[in-house]
């Protein structure tokens, strides 16, 4: 991923938050000579994220969001916790590193051993695999894993499909 380019003021100026928007955002006012007040600001690319073009550069509508309420986010990743791309709402953004948004990146995080005859559960850690043993049980192998992926992410919404839930 390539560095963000910093958010000026000015197109924050033009900018207004709005959650019924599907963009997350609306502009404030006439921008350009072709883009109105109140429609909706930015188009969705097709990996699911918004952009919202300004002088010439293209912009994350997420990053902008979160910049419109905390300022410019600098080179930490605006993260959407639900995993939806297109989902911009402010509760569901975060601010982290680009560590901590590898480290929230959940998996299965267990399997079936044929050899042994046993579920294995293991993980990433800082690149390097990390096991966390091996279980009789695939819920027993599944709680290894979320209970290890929660201390690694401690601080951070997490989200496990499975679990039915976002872990604060």
């Amino acid at each position: 991923m390539t560095k963000p380019n910093p958010i000026p003021q000015e197109l924050l100026a033009r900018l207004v938050y709005d959650e019924s928007s599907p963009s997350g955002l609306r502009w404030r006012e006439r921008y350009n000579g072709r883009i109105g007040a109140d429609l909706m600001a930015g188009y969705r690319t097709v990996r699911g994220y918004w952009h919202s073009g300004y002088a010439g550069k293209q912009y994350r509508n997420q990053r902008l969001v979160w910049a419109l309420h905390h300022g410019d986010p600098g080179e930490l990743v605006v993260d959407h916790v639900d995993g939806d791309r297109g989902n911009n709402r402010l509760e569901n953004l975060q601010a982290i590193t680009k560590a901590q948004n590898n480290a929230r990146i959940t998996g299965r995080g267990y399997a079936w051993n044929k050899r042994k005859r046993k579920w294995h559960a293991g993980m990433r850690a800082g690149g390097s695999p990390l096991f966390l043993g091996y279980f009789d049980t695939e819920e027993e192998a599944r709680a290894a894993y979320v209970e290890a992926k929660r201390a690694r992410t401690e601080g951070l919404q997490v989200e496990f499909p499975e679990d039915g839930g976002v872990t604060p």
